[in-house]
């Protein structure tokens, strides 16, 4: 008997596809645990990714609100180093960058529950430094740095000022006071008299603090163009030559307040010509002002303006020049005194019509021909410029740009020292007195809130001194300013008084020079290719 024939015939019938569904099911196992293996990797992958993409906005939130919430802290906290060590004590409170405090302690302070998370703060230069933002998303963790420069912030280009008192209401000028105009456009002297004329030339002077290039000069009668700058020497190009130029060049060194930038080789006298000048903004539509100088000058009245071309448009009030050279002045007319309502005299024996001039197409002009009728009186455009307005009208900016510029300085516990420059500073009026001492020198531009109670007495500022409230018995006393006083007041028939004995100084070269120098808060912006991760 085979093995066929027995009970249990083909005992192995089956058995290869029994196998074969068992290798198969062992496989597919293999197969979806890899790809739920997988599947789950790629979850976590994915999670983890937009868990690190979270925490690098979120540092990137950090770097991004840097410099907002510093223009909030400086308002308060003003820095006003020099140095490294100076930085580094503003941006945390100490040397060590731990230390919560300063700018790191405010950006803690007034960070939101989740998200900006600056972490560090650490000065580079006396100018600049290196902020470090963290982010963290879970166990994600990410780190962004970026670099930051301190820069001045200035007030818009142009001299606007064009009186020694500029008021909305009335003044009525009294005692020993006196307003007066100084043409004296003197910014440094030439030292030696070594340098030969001719139409470029290298100049040795006693200083270039307030030139830049760029600059039209006069030196010894003839007009220059400043094309480099040292500390102590000026390169020039000539523009215009004197009528007998001498053959070497000494004396002052006279900055050309408004030149003409580009020369007209004709002008016609119908029509309007248009003159270019980097100092537009200086100037306002109606007013007239002097072309040229001496007797080969011209009256044109300002039609138009255009700051972004930089230029205005006049018409000549009694005949054209033939042509205008590059660096021929455009000078205004200015007045000792100007109001929105009425400027007069006190009929006292101290003080006389001749204690109050200006300058009319280049020549000195009383300002009053009687004690009730003086040049100033009833101008227009103050009478327009109410509050905001007048500030705009005077420094380019409103109340709240001002404001934003220059925060208000707490009194000191001592007043400045002698010979300090403050740039621009805003201060209370009932502070005036802590921080102005008696027979002391200041210079920059003095913003005054509030109603003032004391008097400038006996202090000599060179700069702009402005009111910006109702200042009645403001200017009694002995103060001297070289460069102008603005009040902007409240109702114009009010009388502002001029008594004592103030002396006002109108002085364009002072003010001009101020003006492009002096600066309000700092204003922080990134460096250019300095973002990075740590």
């Amino acid at each position: 008997m085979t093995d066929t024939e027995g009970p249990f015939p083909h005992r192995e019938t089956g058995f290869a596809l029994v196998l074969s569904l068992l290798f198969t099911g062992i496989v597919l196992i293999m197969v979806a645990s890899t790809a739920a293996s997988l599947a789950g990797g790629s979850r976590r992958g994915g999670v983890d990714e937009r868990r690190a993409f979270q925490a690098l906005l979120i540092a990137e939130s950090g770097i991004n609100s840097l410099p907002r919430k510093a223009g909030e802290y400086v308002r308060t906290k003003p820095f006003t180093g020099s140095t490294v060590a100076e930085l580094q004590i503003w941006l945390t409170g100490s040397s060590s960058v731990t230390n919560a405090g300063g700018l790191r302690g405010y950006l803690a302070a007034t960070a939101p529950a989740t998200g900006n998370a600056v972490s560090a703060l650490t000065a580079l230069t006396a100018t600049t430094f290196t902020a470090q933002s963290t982010g963290t998303d879970g166990q994600a963790t990410k780190v962004v740095l970026h670099d930051f420069e301190i820069r001045p912030r200035l007030l818009p280009p142009g001299l606007r000022p064009n009186s020694g008192i500029i008021s909305r209401p009335r003044i009525q000028a009294g005692g020993s006071s006196s307003v007066t105009t100084e043409f004296s456009p003197a910014v440094t002297t030439v030292v030696g008299n070594n340098v030969s004329n001719g139409s470029t030339v290298t100049v040795p002077v006693a200083s270039t603090a307030g030139l830049e290039t760029g600059d039209y000069v006069t030196i010894s009668g003839s007009t220059y163009r400043v094309t480099a700058l040292t500390a102590s020497s000026i390169s020039a190009a000539r523009v215009i030559s004197a009528a007998t130029p001498p053959s070497k060049l000494s004396g002052d060194v006279g900055l050309v307040l408004n030149p003409v930038t580009t020369a007209l080789p004709t002008v016609s006298a119908a029509g309007q010509t248009v003159l270019h000048t980097p100092t537009v903004t200086s100037f306002r539509v109606g007013e007239t002002i002097t072309v040229g100088q001496g007797v080969s000058s011209r009256r044109a009245t300002v039609q138009a303006l255009d700051a972004a071309a930089g230029t205005l448009s006049v018409t000549w009030v009694a005949g054209a020049p033939t042509t205008v050279a590059e660096g021929t002045a455009l000078t205004r007319d200015v007045t000792a005194m100007s109001s929105a309502g009425q400027v007069t005299i006190e009929p006292s024996a101290k003080n006389k019509q001749n204690n109050f001039y200006g300058y009319t197409g280049g020549v000195k002009t009383n300002d009053c021909t009687t004690n009730t009728s003086c040049s100033g009186s009833d101008n227009a455009a103050l009478a327009a410029a109410s509050g905001s307005e007048f500030t705009r009208l005077l420094l380019g900016l409103t109340d709240a740009e001002l404001n934003d510029l220059v925060p208000l300085t707490p009194a000191p516990s001592s007043p400045l020292p002698n010979n300090t420059n403050v740039g621009i500073l805003r201060i209370a009026a009932n502070d005036y007195q802590k921080f102005f001492k008696s027979n002391s020198t200041y210079s920059g531009i003095i913003i005054v809130d509030g109603v003032m109670t004391s008097n400038v007495t006996g202090t000599t500022i060179h700069g702009l001194v402005y009111f910006r409230d109702d200042v009645e018995g403001t200017f009694n006393g002995s103060a001297t300013v070289y460069g102008a006083i603005a009040v902007r007041g409240g109702a114009l028939n009010v009388n502002n008084v001029l008594s004592g004995n103030l002396s006002v100084h109108y002085d364009a070269v002072t003010l001009q020079q101020i003006f492009t120098t002096a600066s309000g808060s700092r204003q922080y912006a990134p460096v250019a290719g300095s973002w990075r991760q740590h």
